[in-house]
């Protein structure tokens, strides 16, 4: 645990050891689970360090991606999928 994590807080805890791994490191990539992230540090709370870190991250049937980089995130691909997407989503069309 650094001096920046307040002892006692279990979701900075969680944020901490989340963003402490090899992708964060090196701007690669890590997947987390939606349930995992809503179980750790709750959604609000993992977009806020998402934001403060610059990252990008994609969700799709209960799995994030996140992107440990500043570089743009392009979707090669938009098959129809199933379902609506979540509240908020921006959507995708061919072109």
């Amino acid at each position: 645990m650094t001096a920046n994590t307040p002892t006692g807080d279990p979701s900075e805890t969680w944020i901490e050891q989340t963003f402490d791994c090899p992708g964060v490191h090196n701007g690669g990539l890590f997947r987390i689970s939606v349930k995992a992230v809503k179980r750790g540090a709750g959604m609000e709370r993992f977009k806020q360090e998402l934001d403060r870190r610059k990252f990008r991250a994609l969700e799709n049937d209960g799995n994030i991606v996140v992107f440990c980089n500043t570089l743009p995130v392009a979707i090669l691909a938009s098959g129809p999928g199933r379902g609506n997407p979540p509240p908020g989503a921006a959507s995708v069309t061919g072109g």
